[in-house]
C-alpha cells in the first residue's frame, strides 16, 4: 500500500505498481500493472469518470471478431489524453482482444473483457464464445 502525500495543484501524476523479488542480490520483476495517469484539481484538465461501451454482454462463434465501440466520459473537464483505452482479456485461451478493440473468439466458453480508461476506471464486456 501507498499513499502519496504533497499533492500539487493541477498536476499529473504517473503510477505503475511492480510486484518482484530479490533473487540472488539482483532485482526480478515477476508482475506490472497497467500504467494510471491521473490528474489532481484546480487545474486545466479533469479524470476521466467512466468508460461507455455499446453492449456489455456478447455472444460470438468460435473464429469470429468483433470491434468494441467504447467513449470516455468526462467528469466537468476536458481530459488531457495521455493514452488511449486499454483492453485485457481475463482468458485469452478463449477470446483475446487486440490494443484497438477487436475481440477474437478462439474457443468455447466465456470470459469477461476489461476496457481501462488512462486514470484507472474500469468497464467489463462478458463475451461467450459457442
Amino acid at each position: 500500500s501507498y499513499k502519496h502525500k504533497a499533492l500539487k495543484k493541477g498536476t499529473y501524476y504517473k503510477y505503475i505498481v511492480q510486484a518482484y523479488r530479490m533473487e540472488n542480490g539482483k532485482l526480478q520483476i515477476l508482475e506490472s500493472s497497467k500504467t494510471i495517469h491521473v490528474t489532481t484539481k484546480g487545474g486545466k484538465y479533469g479524470n476521466p469518470r467512466g468508460i461507455k461501451i455499446k453492449g456489455t454482454k456478447l455472444t460470438l462463434k468460435t473464429g469470429s471478431k468483433f470491434t468494441l465501440k467504447t467513449t470516455v466520459i468526462k467528469q466537468d473537464k476536458k481530459i488531457k489524453e495521455h493514452r488511449k483505452v486499454a483492453f485485457e482479456s481475463g482468458n485469452p485461451k478463449v477470446a483475446s482482444v487486440s490494443a484497438k478493440g477487436v475481440i477474437k473468439a478462439k474457443k468455447k466458453g466465456s470470459c469477461t473483457i476489461y476496457a481501462y480508461a488512462q486514470n484507472g476506471v474500469c468497464k467489463k464486456v462478458k463475451v461467450t464464445v459457442k
